[in-house]
């Protein structure tokens, strides 16, 4: 055997018996540290109950106490010091518009199974308005869940929220109308009972998110850093044996941990789990900074959370030493053992191990691309379609043959074209945003949907084209259309008599007010004539209400015909109406108009077969002469009506 062959063999074992000796000898007592769960014990926590129960913990000198959620202020204990990590579904923890301190760690759910499941009578968001919804209150506050609740307007003051329960019993005895699940565990419950049920998932409405994130506060990592990084490490090993060891671990929580749940049934929620970790696209724990900038930005934008806040420390930075104490025998153990590794492994077979990786890693990426229902379509700088997913081929109807070396003005309204020219230039300054816009369909339907815009570069940093990524919102713009127009008929309804269509009570308020502020203003005069029917009780006890009905309907246009465009005439109920005269010359000028008024109104009438001959009382008040203020024009415009009434009625008289 070579002398260095042997020389370094003698080196190793030197390394490893000193390293031994010295390991004995810093045995130090475990740190005992809490991770707050935000559920019950169950397998999307099997990472965590392995890294206990297998020792991972243990090994790296920690004692964790796993706490289940007992409906208290999750992030409240966290802050306070109550627990030392917790788990929430919410990729930004915030309060009051502003960023709380706190980090992401890891996150272990790629995609958020958290949904809405709702009785069959209800298919919409919308459905949920004023019905009964049972969630925690992490959920009512940070979740996507919560976020979609908040754009539709659904909050306590027109929805019912009520505590969680931890048991599916109240909506299966429909006590509530709905129940926010995780869609990996509790969906196995109902379909096993076989309760009737309709999902309402968040990422429907562009409601998507990551879920089962773990976070620390900010002082935890700047005071104690090795323990935080131990910490993460072996919860990436509980999660690798979990998810290598199914049978065994839902075993392991049956008898240990929630011998409530069937293994049946922790067995689906671990296939589930498995799913949702996406372990074939991302490491264990891995957290997309990209991703969780871009919530922030969106948040920003829907004015949740404050502009230009520090987000440098809203995502651990994953660049950490080794969790083990680094001393000279193992830094030396380590560069021995890297040029053993070097002498055995030839270069070739790390060039192919590494092509190998690379063509796996391409494999899935566009298996990704192609099994998504998103578009997603890539052009070059001229804007000609380089590729052309499924999603794409679904959603506008055209194949890959048809578009490839096209223009994408192929699928753009034609009035947008110089709006996505504006979107180009964009481009070349934010390298990436998101807008919404209309697409056009092969069968030249139009498609609302949410675009990321961003640019494609080469391996030098330079632009080679242009990448959009396009999701179907249109049911959430077809409900957000249909709540503007409910609101618009609302606040109209609210402002006006239904009968005559004229402004009511409230609206004339208003108006008299600012009618008071722009004569003040101008310096002018107003007149407020105050008219009342008579014997309109006599017309109802005669003929009936539906012909008294009519006679107001023709009594408003009489009127409206009568008086000029600018001036503002309301029905305040009854036979009972309103005009203001804005601009008033003189006070005689006032008096013509009520007489032509009275005039008009002498008239006879013919409804329903009827011949119906009415007169009117008005009471006029003059603006600043009679008084300053609203109560009191209104008021002595209804003295003057009534002193008309006592002269005889069928004539106006003024105030003074």
């Amino acid at each position: 055997m070579p002398r260095v062959v042997k020389l370094f063999i003698n080196i190793f074992l030197l390394f490893v018996i000193s390293l031994s000796a010295n390991e004995s000898q810093n045995i130090t007592p475990l740190k005992k540290i809490s991770l707050q769960l935000q559920w019950k014990y169950q397998f999307q926590f099997a990472g965590f109950i392995v890294a206990k129960e297998k020792g991972y913990y243990e090994n790296l000198g920690l004692d964790v106490d796993i706490l289940e959620y007992n409906n208290t202020d999750l992030v409240d204990d966290l802050l306070s010091g109550k627990v030392d990590f917790l788990i929430n579904n919410n990729t930004l923890l915030y309060k009051n518009e502003t960023l709380l301190p706190v980090t992401m760690l890891a996150s272990y759910f790629q995609r958020s199974p958290l949904i809405f499941v709702t009785q069959p009578s209800i298919k919409t968001v919308l459905d949920l308005k004023g019905k009964k919804i049972m969630l925690s209150q992490d959920d009512l506050k940070f979740s996507p869940v919560a976020r979609l609740l908040e754009h539709f307007d659904l909050n306590s003051k027109n929805t019912n929220f009520v505590k969680q329960t931890f048991s599916l019993d109240d909506f299966i005895n429909k006590k509530v109308d709905a129940v926010a699940i995780f869609s990996s565990n509790e969906i196995y419950i109902l379909n096993n009972k076989k309760i009737k049920y309709n999902i309402i998932d968040p990422s429907t409405y562009g409601f998507s998110t990551n879920a089962i994130n773990l976070f620390t506060t900010q002082s935890m990592i700047k005071e104690n850093p090795e323990i935080v990084n131990k910490f993460i490490e072996a919860n990436k090993k509980g999660w690798i044996y979990a998810l290598n060891n199914i049978d065994e671990v839902t075993k392991l929580i049956h008898d240990k941990y929630n011998s409530k749940t069937t293994l049946n049934a922790l067995r689906f929620e671990a296939i589930e789990t498995k799913k949702l970790m996406m372990i074939d696209l991302y490491d264990i724990g891995q957290v997309n900074y990209e991703f969780v900038k871009n919530s922030y930005n969106r948040l920003v934008r829907d004015d949740t959370l404050l502009a230009n806040q520090d987000i440098s420390k809203i995502v651990y930075k994953h660049d950490y030493e080794s969790s083990e104490s680094i001393d000279i025998f193992k830094f030396l153990r380590i560069i021995f053992i890297i040029i053993i590794i070097g002498l055995l492994f030839l270069i070739g077979r790390y060039i192919y191990a590494k092509q190998k990786a690379l063509k796996l890693k391409y494999t899935l990426q566009v298996q990704m691309i192609e099994q998504v229902n998103d578009s997603i379509i890539s052009t070059d700088l001229q804007g000609n379609i380089v590729s052309w997913n499924n999603g794409s081929q679904k959603m506008l109807g055209y194949t890959q043959e048809e578009v490839v070396g096209k223009h994408m003005s192929i699928i753009h309204r034609t009035k947008d074209i110089e709006q996505n020219q504006d979107y180009a230039v964009r481009l070349q300054k934010e390298e990436s945003f998101c807008v919404e816009a209309y697409l056009v369909a092969k069968d030249s339907s139009e498609i609302y949907v949410a675009i990321t815009l961003s640019v494609l570069k080469d391996s030098n940093g330079l632009a080679i084209g242009l990448l959009g990524v396009s999701k179907d919102i249109s049911m959430r713009k077809k409900i957000e259309d249909e709540l503007e127009y409910q609101k618009n008929i609302s606040d109209w309804k609210a402002n006006h008599d239904s009968l005559t269509s004229l402004p009511n009570r409230l609206l004339f308020y208003d108006r008299l007010e600012q009618s008071i502020k722009k004569a003040k203003r101008n310096e002018q005069k107003l007149a407020l004539f105050f008219l009342d029917l008579d014997h309109f009780k006599e017309v109802n006890d005669s003929f009936g209400h539906e012909v008294g009905d009519l006679l107001l309907k023709r009594v408003s246009q009489i009127i409206k015909n009568t008086i000029r465009d600018e001036d503002s005439l309301s029905r305040l109920g009854g036979d009972e109406f309103t005009v203001i005269i804005e601009d008033l010359s003189t006070k005689q000028d006032a008096g013509l108009l009520a007489q032509k008024i009275i005039d008009s109104l002498s008239e006879s009438m013919e409804i329903n077969g009827h011949n119906i001959n009415i007169s009117c009382s008005l009471g006029i008040s003059i603006y600043p002469q009679d008084f300053t203020n609203l109560e009191d024009l209104i008021k002595y415009a209804d003295d003057a009506m009534y002193k008309a009434k006592d002269n005889g009625k069928n004539n106006f008289q003024y105030y003074i």
